[in-house]
């Protein structure tokens, strides 16, 4: 079934890279000789194909563009189906740039100028033997030196490149420091770990957001006390500590866009008292405060794409009253933070997107309901803020984007009916906001990875004939070109989405691959099917930081295989013996991997695995025929899960030894196990009536509570079980109940249907909050919300009409919202949902381009992940088919 219409133009390419920065924000630090600047959010705006695996014709699709000044430009593409380094000059002559005579998979492109003039292309790479390290390239010739092996036993995976002082700073991971902070000067001797801020083997504190300020570079870390919170460094060890403690205690208070303006570094936070809204620091505990609480009493107004204009601070926020809207803090006359304007009036939201200084203007696009989504500007006040150009009349929508500045003059893509996704330009004024050319006559170019190199503004589009290619353009139609890089759309079948840390593992057309480094990060085969493999891959599962596979060998038999994201890593652990057919579930308990396989006459096998061959082998081979096994969960690294051996389903247990695997045969039909603490809480039969029990890893069960059945599985937030159940003593039918795990504390939260049972299901924690499905007799199953009391206990919007229901799939939760399919009596449609009424929407609804993509796979393959800020799916579009597609938030 349908999910999503077709996508009406998205960019291929992730939004370009700034000068010496790879995966910044391009317009976050700008300044302009005008005194105001802003941001808005990117509320689903920005939805970008991973990877094309199967491209018809052949493109090149070129992106991480850098501009080198008055030189040219670096970039990455594809030739021959390889990923590779290209340099153009000024002179439009292109270069390919190989290392021993094997593809580089570049990643992380960053220019540097040294102090002696010379330009460096910095970038993460491979020689096909040392893993990705950190590589730089001197512009102009086509010298490439490896900077450091900085893990010898693997790759590094060198991110977040970023030019501070006369170094460049990185986030690298060695085994035994895990990802840390790392600065270089070029050299092998130079090339230093910062600090190691969450010491251990193998543990990280992830560095994030990198950002210079002062005399110092900030960034987001976790030293495992304290949680996520801003941190600083002047290049030393001793000089690199955290700034404050937002975050209650050990919480995090996870600092991101971080924004220098003015004197100060701006960035959102959450704080237990404030809510997330944004916070401003001199680089000081005592200098570090909230700026101003926007939605008070611990509401959070989810201040996002902060940016810099003129020492002032423009940002987006929302609030019940206005929705999402712009605001601005001016530290000098007022020192306050107000709302520039309420574009789109009332609790609507204008969603402003795309916030460029070009001139002495700040552009964006805006929804607003006599124009739909166009092209506006501001100089800072609401008196000053207007639309520049309706492309669109009539209420229509022309979806401006990729907004860039070149030299004063903003460039951009929008949308016509007759015209489709094309390059426009503007110089603030309706007059001068125009068609620069139609590149495709025919469709879309769909224009994207705009970047502005030496006066002319390059991206990449597709003129209907040669694929996504490298373009260039200064404004007129004659001289807007095609760089073919690639001379000469199927599906991929995109499937079992898995991810570890930011890496995005998924099989495509019976390939095994992995993404790195986020959007458009170097994406690599690491295992395909054989020629003589008759079904190729089964599933994949993740256990701590390893990606398993099952595989189907030639003679039938299935074979486990493991991989940390690179081909040198990706291994055989074992061929499974045994006369399995198929495989029911790969489930991670502690550090091992359980694999419940089929046989041919229905009977199920359970397999462990620690990794390595002696330590994988199947559980009670001969004492025990499990007819089935289900219900598999984790507790503390021991399992539990539901059996049949005798006809009659049982709780077992297992540390992942024969010994330690066995039954409780006093109880049967046990049900709804929910791990809390080293407690698995559940339902089963003593023989005489069903009850609530709990268990741990060493004693017998103990009662809760009596005459109690469960339905379907539960949910633990913090500490407390929600579950559907009931009282078999009663009438109440199945309801929504809570446990903090003792008798006293069990009870029934709300009767939510009178007339029958409710079966509340699908429960999901939602930023503290519990929302879950249930059914009534007036509206079918919809969703709901609760907080654990009777009173807050409510349906969150009746999608579906009159009695249907709104067939909801809960998907994924992300930024703390919940985003799932439902079906509202007319089209399938993505919701999200905050656990608020106003904040349960279509996405349709923030973004019109979700209109034109579906989601049409098995319910099994239908996932979405959240990895790195974006979601990931698998989704299919007429420019693409269907591959990997990710979105922001």
């Amino acid at each position: 079934m349908k999910f999503w219409n077709k996508l009406v133009g998205f960019g291929k390419i992730s939004a370009p890279p700034c000068p010496n920065r790879v995966f910044g924000r391009p317009r976050r630090h700008k300044t302009d000789s005008f005194s105001f600047a802003t941001l808005e959010p990117r509320q689903l705006l920005a939805i970008d194909l991973v990877a094309d695996l199967s491209p018809t014709p052949a493109r090149s699709d070129p992106h991480e563009i850098v501009e080198v000044p008055g030189k040219g430009m670096a970039l990455v593409a594809t030739q021959n189906n390889q990923f590779e380094l290209f340099t153009v000059d000024t002179q439009g002559i292109r270069t390919l740039h190989q290392l021993n005579s094997k593809s580089v998979q570049p990643s992380q492109l960053a220019h540097y100028k040294d102090v002696a003039g010379q330009d460096w292309i910095y970038f993460s790479g491979t020689n096909g033997s040392d893993g990705m390290e950190l590589y730089r390239m001197k512009f102009g010739t086509n010298t490439i030196t490896r900077v450091k092996d900085v893990n010898p036993n693997g790759s590094s995976e060198p991110k977040d490149l970023t030019v501070f002082g006369n170094n460049i700073y990185f986030t690298a991971w060695n085994f035994g420091t895990g990802r840390e902070l790392w600065r270089t000067n070029g050299t092998d001797a130079g090339t230093v770990l910062v600090k190691d801020i969450l010491p251990g083997l193998n543990l990280s504190s992830n560095p994030q957001e990198l950002t210079p300020f002062g005399n110092a570079l900030f960034f987001s870390a976790n030293d495992g006390v304290w949680g996520r919170e801003l941190w600083r460094t002047n290049g030393t060890e001793t000089g690199t500590f955290m700034v404050k403690n937002i975050g209650f205690q050990s919480g995090s208070s996870n600092p991101r866009d971080l924004t220098v303006a003015g004197n100060k570094i701006f960035f959102s936070a959450f704080s237990l008292g404030g809510g997330r809204e944004v916070w401003q620091s001199a680089g000081t505990a005592a200098t570090t405060s909230i700026l101003k609480e926007i939605v008070p009493l611990s509401g959070s107004s989810s201040p996002e794409e902060l940016t810099a204009w003129n020492d002032n601070l423009f940002f987006t926020a929302v609030t019940p009253e206005k929705g999402r809207e712009l605001y601005r803090y001016e530290p000098t006359v007022f020192n306050d933070t107000f709302l520039v304007k309420d574009i789109y009036p009332g609790p609507e939201s204008s969603n402003p997107t795309d916030l460029t200084v070009a001139g002495n203007k700040l552009f964006f696009a805006a929804l607003s309901p006599e124009k739909g989504r166009e092209l506006w500007r501001t100089y800072g006040t609401g008196i000053g803020t207007d639309v520049v150009r309706d492309i669109v009349v009539g209420g229509n929508s022309s979806f401006p984007e990729n907004l860039v500045d070149v030299d004063g003059r903003l460039y951009f893509s929008a949308y016509t009916t007759t015209g489709g996704h094309e390059l426009y330009k503007s110089d603030g004024e309706t007059i001068t906001t125009l068609l620069v050319k139609n590149i495709n006559p025919n469709a879309s170019s769909y224009p994207s990875q705009f970047t502005r190199v030496n006066g002319k503004v390059v991206f990449t589009a597709d003129d209907g004939t040669h694929g996504f290619e490298l373009w260039s353009s200064d404004g007129t139609a004659q001289n807007t070109i095609l760089d073919d890089i690639e001379i000469g759309t199927q599906d991929s079948y995109i499937s079992n989405l898995a991810n570890i840390g930011t890496k995005v593992y998924f099989l495509a057309a019976q390939r095994l691959f992995v993404a790195d480094g986020g959007l458009n990060g170097a994406v690599t085969e690491l295992a395909r099917q054989g020629q003589d493999d008759p079904f190729g891959f089964v599933a994949t599962h993740v256990v701590g930081n390893t990606l398993y596979f099952l595989k189907q060998s030639p003679t039938n038999q299935f074979q486990l295989w493991k991989t940390t994201g690179t081909v040198a890593s990706t291994e055989l652990v074992k061929e499974l013996s045994g006369p399995a057919v198929g495989l029911a579930k790969m489930f991670a308990s502690g550090n091992l991997l359980y694999l419940v396989m089929y046989e041919s006459g229905g009977n199920h096998q359970l397999w462990k695995s620690d990794g390595t061959a002696n330590g994988t082998s199947r559980l009670l081979t001969l004492a025990i025929q499990f007819q089935s096994i289900d219900q598999l969960t984790n507790v503390n690294g021991r399992l539990f899960f539901v059996a049949r051996v005798d006809g009659v389903p049982r709780l077992w247990r297992s540390d992942g030894t024969n010994a330690s695997t066995n039954v409780f045969n006093t109880l049967s039909n046990p049900n709804s196990l929910v791990a809390n603490g080293d407690q698995v809480y559940f339902f089963a039969s003593d023989g005489i009536t069903s009850n609530f029990y709990r268990v741990n890893g060493l004693n017998g069960p103990v009662v809760i509570k009596a005459n109690m059945s469960g339905e379907g599985a539960g949910i633990n937030i913090n500490g407390v079980m929600y579950f559907g159940a009931v009282d078999t003593t009663s009438t109440q039918g199945v309801q929504l109940w809570k446990s903090t795990g003792n008798p006293a504390g069990t009870t029934l939260v709300k009767i939510i249907d009178t007339a029958a049972s409710s079966s509340p299901l699908d429960f999901q924690n939602v930023n503290g909050k519990l929302v879950f499905t249930a059914t009534t007799s007036s509206s079918g199953r919809e969703l709901w919300v609760s907080d654990g009391t009777d009173a807050g206990t409510k349906q969150l919007k009746n999608i579906g009409v009159g009695v249907l229901g709104g067939q909801i799939t809960p998907l994924a939760v992300f930024e703390n919202e919940l985003y799932f399919s439902a079906f509202d009596g007319l089209e399938w449609a993505i919701w999200k949902s905050n656990g608020t009424t106003v904040g349960t929407k279509k996405v349709t609804e923030i973004n019109d381009r979700f209109k034109n993509i579906t989601n049409d796979l098995y319910p099994y393959y239908r996932r979405i992940l959240a990895v790195n800020n974006r979601l990931y799916l698998a989704a299919t579009d007429d420019l693409f088919g269907q591959e990997l597609f990710s979105f922001r938030n």
